[in-house]
């Protein structure tokens, strides 16, 4: 995913600590999935950020605290989502809440029209808008629960689904690009050197793994940046076995199925005559 355009618009991991809201919680702010950027941590900090901004009162930073902390996910950017609800969008919100609750419970089907904000009396607005909310009574509560849980169930598969689209659409760009920097020349010259060091075959060998290695850079470098690393154990036989390892903070969620990864790695190395079949072990084998 795009880490560094996310990293532009949250906030430091120092000014969140530093917050006195938040500086309570003290310790419990040093877990690393609480600021890692990958798709389990920011998909979850999403649907956190989405409920928790249903949240009546000026408490939705807080609810998305409450929640990020203990779930160890992406904790600015639950506290960045919950600004989807502001003064121009609470209102068409809260009638759709109520409209969802009054479909489940008894009450009127229409809820009343919000009060004018007006910012230069925010103090008697606030009221009047509380005023509101209170009368609009229990359609009103269960709609809020109601569309807060599917905001948030929604907001985390769509990233989950984003996130490993983004990921599988930069691997295949990478090896098309090194497809396109390899062609027959580059071969050519990789296969005289096989057959001029075919009597040294160790020598050999470690040329094809070499080869092996250096069209997988692009798989590892998407694998690095979510903690993972990839390595060739050994090429016989026309098979490439190769190895992913899992790093202090990998992210669980983060790898693509082992049948969808092991095609993507032989349509990588496809051009490579040598070989023949592709397999990985995962960090759990």
């Amino acid at each position: 995913m795009p880490r560094r355009f996310i990293r532009k618009y949250l906030p430091s991991h120092e000014s969140v600590r530093q917050n006195r809201h938040f500086a309570r919680f003290g310790g419990f702010l040093h877990h690393p999935n609480l600021w890692h950027l990958n798709r389990h941590s920011v998909a979850g900090g999403i649907g956190i950020g989405l409920f928790a901004g249903l949240v009546p009162g000026p408490l939705q930073m807080l609810t998305a605290a409450l929640l990020a902390v203990p779930l160890h996910v992406n904790l600015p950017i639950a506290l960045a989502t919950t600004l989807y609800t502001n003064p121009l969008t609470i209102g068409p919100l809260y009638v759709l809440a109520y409209q969802i609750g009054a479909l489940i419970v008894d009450g009127p089907g229409h809820a009343m029209a919000p009060p004018d904000f007006d910012w230069a009396a925010l103090g008697a607005s606030a009221r009047l808008y509380m005023d509101w909310v209170l009368s609009l009574g229990k359609p009103l509560f269960i709609g809020l629960l109601v569309l807060a849980v599917t905001l948030g169930v929604v907001g985390y598969f769509a990233v989950q689904v984003g996130w490993r689209a983004y990921v599988l659409r930069k691997w295949r760009q990478r090896a098309r690009l090194r497809r396109a920097r390899q062609r027959p020349g580059a071969f050519l010259g990789l296969s005289v050197t096989v057959v001029l060091l075919r009597p040294y075959l160790q020598e050999a060998h470690m040329e094809i793994t070499a080869t092996i290695a250096n069209h997988l850079e692009g798989f590892r470098e998407g694998l690095v940046a979510d903690g993972y690393d990839l390595k060739v154990d050994e090429f016989t036989g026309g098979t490439a076995r190769l190895r992913i390892t899992a790093g202090p903070d990998a992210c669980a969620e983060c790898l693509v199925p082992k049948k969808l990864m092991v095609s993507m790695l032989e349509e990588s190395l496809r051009e490579l005559p040598q070989v023949q079949k592709v397999e990985v072990a995962y960090p759990d084998e």
